[in-house]
């Protein structure tokens, strides 16, 4: 999946995909062979730079709201300045809910998952189709659905997910991904 998002990337900014395989110019060091380590490829028209570090996944007990109507981060970009000025406005929060032209979409880093406590619920128009929520919805382990910020009492709990975290490694539970006016509504 990574390689499709690569050339599909490479597609989109360049006109063409390479045949780059990512698994034949991946050669972990062997500081790097225990434990969970993140890789980071960097590239445009060719593979520039590959990154390697421990991963501890960040602690988030809860979610602030935060609008911009502009944000495109259809592609990862290495530049993350506009998302992180989105997660400076998280007040006293752990992490961000970001919400585009009405509509719930992804937090600083990872995907979100809402559970209603029957079914699980990605938002419709994230704003980065992540690895892990393309194989979850292949899966048939998730569903798509149009998430506004006014549905969220609907949910018990939201999940973040991106390839390095799988449903139920971060889960942030209600009320901790309201609005600060909406918390006493919905308390």
């Amino acid at each position: 999946m990574h390689n499709e998002r690569l050339q599909r990337t490479q597609r989109q900014h360049f006109g063409q995909a390479s045949e780059i395989d990512l698994a034949k110019w991946i050669d972990v060091p062997s500081a790097f062979r225990q434990g969970i380590i993140k890789c980071r490829v960097l590239y445009g028209k060719t593979i520039t730079d590959i990154q390697f570090a421990a991963y501890e996944p960040r602690q988030v007990k809860s979610l602030q709201l935060v609008e911009h109507p502009t944000i495109d981060y259809t592609f990862k970009f290495e530049d993350r300045s506009l998302l992180a000025e989105l997660f400076e406005q998280r007040g006293d929060c752990d992490d961000i809910m970001i919400v585009k032209n009405g509509f719930v979409t992804d937090s600083y880093y990872a995907n979100l998952v809402f559970d209603d406590g029957f079914s699980l619920y990605t938002p419709h128009q994230p704003l980065l189709r992540g690895i892990r929520r393309a194989q979850l919805l292949h899966a048939r382990r998730i569903q798509t659905a149009i998430i506004r910020p006014c549905d969220l009492s609907v949910f018990k709990k939201v999940h973040l997910i991106n390839a390095m975290l799988d449903l139920g490694d971060v889960v942030v539970e209600r009320p901790h991904f309201f609005p600060k006016h909406l918390h006493q509504v919905f308390q």
